[in-house]
């Protein structure tokens, strides 16, 4: 895999493929096609770091927006553009402002906008994509960590430890985690709060003394433990999302050596 940003352009018809390879011929991009929006999510499905999708709306079966919105499902920091004509102006700028797709180009396309917001939209999620190679860095950790002999104990405070030492690695803290970083939330397999920094407390609208030791059915919203619960029980292999209050979520299973486990969340 080159270290150049993957772009997938995504349409039913060969010759637009031809076009955009064109479009992006000079740019400091890897390219890849799909001729349909099944074959453009079997991508996403084998995790390939898909930084960019152009897609057509009109395509049989999903049409773009449908399939942009599953791309989100599975990757919400890849980049998602739509290019179709005057005549589905309305539908796709609406799909905009819900969030579902970042940008509605017409079509003929003009080269030189369409280079700018590809550049100008990987810059900008350049952030979120640092972070999530953070966390695969964190996951990578763990698994490393679970070959090791001597497992934590099942006391908050040694499984505090545990995780805590994971999460700097994440967040480049060398000595706390409340260094204006991001929320961050653990939860053991037993339902007690084993982590919550300033930034989660904030949120959470409660100090972290009083909800550090204590059952999260008893402190969290029935949302957010429903989220707890499918992080502990999940056999998906990476992170899932949830939102609430507007606030994305992001969530981890660690699994220790001993098969306990906690949910990790950054907020």
């Amino acid at each position: 895999m080159s270290n150049r940003p993957l772009l997938l352009l995504v349409d039913d018809e060969s010759s637009v493929h031809q076009a955009l390879r064109r479009v992006f011929r000079s740019e400091p991009y890897e390219v890849r096609t799909a001729e349909s929006a099944m074959a453009g999510l079997e991508l996403f499905n084998t995790g390939l770091p898909i930084r960019a999708v152009i897609s057509d709306y009109r395509m049989p079966i999903m049409n773009g927006v449908e399939f942009l919105k599953e791309v989100y499902d599975r990757s919400p920091e890849t980049l998602r553009i739509v290019l179709s004509g005057f005549a589905d102006r309305p539908i796709l700028l609406a799909a905009v402002q819900e969030g579902r797709i970042y940008k509605y180009l017409p079509k003929p396309w003009d080269d030189e906008l369409l280079r700018s917001t590809v550049r100008k939209g990987i810059e900008q999620t350049a952030p979120a994509w640092e972070k999530r190679q953070q966390i695969r860095n964190l996951l990578t950790e763990n698994a490393n960590l679970n070959k090791r002999a001597g497992s934590p104990q099942s006391g908050v405070a040694d499984r505090a430890d545990f995780v805590q030492r994971m999460i700097r690695m994440m967040t480049s803290a060398d000595n706390d985690l409340d260094n204006q970083g991001p929320g961050i939330l653990c939860v053991g397999s037993d339902g007690i709060i084993l982590i919550c920094n300033e930034s989660a407390s904030i949120w959470l609208k409660m100090t972290p003394q009083s909800l550090i030791g204590n059952p999260a059915q008893e402190t969290l919203s029935p949302g957010l433990n429903g989220f707890i619960q499918e992080l502990l029980t999940s056999e998906k292999l990476g992170s899932l999302y949830y939102q609430e209050g507007g606030i994305s979520m992001r969530g981890m299973r660690l699994t220790y050596t001993n098969n306990d486990c906690s949910a990790l969340i950054f907020i």
